[in-house]
């Protein structure tokens, strides 16, 4: 709805008794727009400052690099805060953390989450769905929320076996292995006929 909420968060998530999430706590909501003028906000523990270019808003744990650096932003840093909440329900950590907020802003600059830290079992397409929506350059990011679904049902991954396409080609071989040495045995058997067979003798009498 053109809206930049600019502070997504677990806490600001709830589930409804119907099941369907909802978004609360637009304090720092942003109207998208060319250069439109920001609207009011409430007083907030999560306001460092006004709401103009240079300044820093929004909570730092779920915070995009360019919201850290209080450049302009777009939906683009709502989809990098849902990488975070993301990360954060299945590893029950958060993506990025530190004993400052000068720590924590410095990692969401500087380092990439640590994926290790994922369950074993986890999807390969929920991994790149983390790569893509954490990823610190905007113009590489995640263009639009709505293209998780594309990862969520697996519409950009190809099943692949467990053993791997690395071992397409050993599986391969191993299978065409037994007909080759059929044919190798055969070859050898031939060969080893016309070699050895004695010439006809000559009949009696001859010349």
């Amino acid at each position: 709805r053109g809206i930049i909420p600019r502070d997504l968060k677990r806490a600001n998530i709830k589930i409804g008794r119907n099941g369907i999430a909802k978004i609360l706590d637009f304090g720092l909501a942003k109207a998208l727009g060319p250069k439109a003028a920001d609207i009011s906000l409430t007083a907030m523990p999560t306001v460092a400052s006004g709401s103009i270019v240079g300044s820093i808003l929004g909570t730092p744990g779920y915070m995009s690099p360019e919201q850290a650096r209080g450049k302009d932003v777009d939906a683009r840093t709502d989809i990098w805060a849902f990488g975070c909440v993301l990360y954060e329900m299945l590893t029950a950590r958060p993506a990025f953390s530190g004993e400052t907020v000068t720590d924590i802003m410095a990692k969401i600059v500087t380092a990439p989450p640590d994926l290790d830290l994922l369950p074993k079992d986890t999807p390969s397409s929920v991994r790149m769905l983390l790569s893509a929506t954490l990823n610190k350059n905007a113009t590489q990011r995640l263009q639009h929320i709505g293209d998780t679904r594309l990862f969520l049902d697996g519409s950009l991954v190809p099943a692949v076996s467990k053993e791997g396409t690395a071992d397409a080609p050993r599986g391969l071989a191993a299978k065409l292995l037994p007909s080759a040495l059929v044919v190798a045995i055969a070859a050898a058997g031939v060969f080893a006929f016309l070699y050895f067979r004695k010439a006809p003798e000559a009949p009696a009498g001859a010349l």
